[in-house]
């Protein structure tokens, strides 16, 4: 991003950020959110978008329990917003726009407690109030989402843009201790 240190544009940022949320199954959190923003500087007498004009995002967060029980539940994520513009080192003009982020993340949660768990009854456990064990899946599709651009520039001054990609998927295990 250029700094002149001088007021040389004019500018504008406006949105919109709405989500719907609840409990489509009693004790789960779930919520959809749509995201709308529109950001942009008038340079040269041309509206150029700035860094931040991500112009929608699309989120959606489910929970659900496995039928016939409370202990197993699993998480869906979804996430879609359009790629943020870019251009070359030194040049206020955005040249593009990178690709749509796009995710999906899932996990699983086994929670037990005294009255679950056998091994929970002994004196040893008195203090612990619940355990959890949680395996997650993160960008379960393994889409390759751009994070930004390394510049190169060639012998004749051209400059050639190569994408950096954000991690792809990864598994996690989590072990979680409720102490009372």
């Amino acid at each position: 991003v250029p700094y002149y240190g001088e007021n040389l544009t004019s500018g504008y940022a406006v949105g919109l950020d709405m989500k719907l949320y609840g409990e489509f199954v009693p004790g789960t959190d779930s919520w959809l959110s749509l995201s709308l923003m529109r950001t942009q500087q008038k340079y040269q007498g041309q509206w150029v978008p700035l860094p931040t004009d991500q112009r929608y995002a699309l989120n959606l967060h489910f929970t659900d329990y496995f039928p016939g029980t409370d202990r197993w539940k699993m998480t869906l994520r979804l996430a879609y917003a359009d790629g943020l513009p870019f251009s070359a080192p030194r040049n206020i003009l955005a040249q593009g726009r990178m690709t749509p982020y796009r995710r999906i993340d899932i996990g699983a949660t086994w929670s037990f407690n005294r009255k679950t768990a056998k091994f929970m009854r002994a004196e040893s456990a008195r203090h612990v109030k619940q355990w959890s064990l949680q395996l997650e899946c993160f960008n379960l599709v393994g889409w390759n989402n751009v994070n930004g651009y390394f510049w190169a520039t060639d012998a004749d001054g051209t400059q050639w843009a190569s994408p950096e990609y954000l991690t792809g998927r990864r598994v996690n295990f989590k072990v979680r201790v409720d102490l009372q």
